[in-house]
């Protein structure tokens, strides 16, 4: 009957309902910038196909990873389009990087583990198939981790979609005719 029980206000306390709405949140909001992401790769991709360098169209790849990858091909170094799309890469890099994260957030089982002070860590198991085997893939992330991943996927994913813009605007953009020799003054 002697113990001592500190009283603290409920501000200090985070109640497991607050981490659980966190982490909801952190999802939510990563799902979002992959799918803004994935969408400009393939509607650029798509424009792409359309004004296609030699006239072949390009066969848009069914996967989300091989689509970034298609992507920064068709960009790089070795690609046709590497002069223009060069500024496009590092994000695009970024963002395709964070793929196996929105993977474990939408097929993946979490349970998530809470502290008394409302910190949390998130254990995220999935089951994937690799040549007729199950393998499970089991990854705890911290909050401070999902957090400092979705600053980093909201930064790179912004970036990507902006520049992929305008790229884009660049594709459809008729080019002006430009003379290839200065205009003659005329005599007098």
């Amino acid at each position: 009957m002697n113990a001592v029980t500190p009283i603290l206000p409920d501000l200090l306390v985070r109640q497991p309902c607050d981490a659980l709405t966190t982490w909801h949140h952190y999802r939510s909001q990563i799902l979002e910038h992959v799918a803004t992401s994935e969408f400009a790769v393939t509607e650029t991709l798509s424009l792409m196909s359309v004004a296609a360098l030699d006239g072949s169209a390009i066969k848009i790849k069914p996967t989300l990873h091989a689509r970034f990858e298609q992507l920064f091909g068709l960009l790089g170094p070795e690609g046709p389009r590497a002069k223009k799309g060069k500024a496009i890469l590092v994000p695009l890099k970024a963002v395709q990087d964070r793929i196996e994260l929105r993977n474990l957030l939408c097929h993946g089982q979490t349970m998530l583990y809470t502290h008394s002070k409302g910190s949390w860590i998130a254990r995220i198991r999935m089951m994937t198939v690799s040549k007729g085997h199950a393998i499970l893939k089991d990854e705890l992330l911290t909050e401070e981790a999902v957090a400092e991943a979705l600053q980093d996927l909201k930064l790179q994913s912004k970036m990507l979609v902006a520049r992929l813009g305008q790229f884009q605007k660049n594709l459809t953009s008729t080019p002006s005719v430009t003379p290839s020799a200065p205009v003659a003054q005329g005599s007098r």
